[in-house]
């Protein structure tokens, strides 16, 4: 037991250093976003705020409009969910239990795609979208995201 708890020790102890690097930017923004402008430009490195305010939130919502983005990204979210889990379960029923012709190349070409960064497909997308009359729409986007 004792030897086993030793020889993962040298894992554990390399493991938390890298989640606490992973972690950190997470740490830093939260951190950032409590402090106040001065501070923040001038504040240095420092993770915990001397003077701790919530005007950045306040302004956030108020003059960057983030309560419409916020709305906005939830019904873009929920709705890419509520199309992209029903399609795709149905289609790997069918590809995992279902015996058609070319199920094999079907199989394959999907995976490819998955290999595909979005750079790539982002222009037929965009030209589909417009194409459905759906530029600068919410639907718009959901059809995109649910199709990529």
């Amino acid at each position: 037991m004792r030897r086993n708890v030793l020889r993962q020790l040298p894992t554990h102890v390399v493991l938390i250093v890298l989640c606490l690097v992973w972690i950190y930017p997470f740490l830093w923004m939260l951190s950032a976003s409590l402090k106040s402008e001065q501070e923040m430009l001038l504040g240095g490195a420092n993770l915990i705020p001397e003077d701790l305010t919530f005007a950045n939130y306040v302004r956030a919502w108020d003059a960057a409009n983030f309560g419409t983005y916020t709305v906005n990204t939830i019904i873009v979210s929920v709705s890419v969910v509520v199309i992209v889990v029903p399609v795709s379960s149905m289609a790997g029923y069918a590809l995992g239990r279902g015996n058609m012709p070319g199920k094999r190349l079907v199989v394959v070409a999907l995976v490819a795609t998955m290999f595909l960064p979005k750079g790539v497909t982002i222009l037929p997308v965009f030209v589909l979208v417009n194409a459905m009359g759906l530029n600068n729409t919410l639907a718009g986007v959901t059809v995109a995201e649910s199709g990529a």
